[in-house]
């Protein structure tokens, strides 16, 4: 996990003083930080039986898309909470 950390790029004060805003796009562009990542993710669940993968906002939609389940059903994106899932199935 240290090395995962390591790829995440730490700004601070963003978007404001006293948030430390953490940038997945430095682990996102190095393949080999983002594979351990997926895997990281993916392994807790395998086996268990996936029927949907579902992406919450910007990053998410990243994540989910390269999610390799073979059992998952189908992918979703949620953009905003009026899109979301939950809203849908209800």
């Amino acid at each position: 996990m240290e090395e995962l950390k390591s790829a995440i790029r730490e700004i601070p004060d963003w978007p404001k003083k006293g948030i430390l805003f953490y940038d997945l796009t430095t682990l996102m562009k190095d393949s080999g930080s983002f594979r351990k990542a997926l895997d990281a993710l993916i392994t807790p669940h395998m086996g268990v039986g996936v029927d949907v993968v579902v992406g919450i906002e910007a990053r998410g939609f990243i994540f989910a898309r390269r999610w390799p389940m073979p059992s998952a059903q189908a992918s979703f994106r949620c953009a905003s909470p009026a899109n979301c899932l939950h809203r849908l199935i209800a």
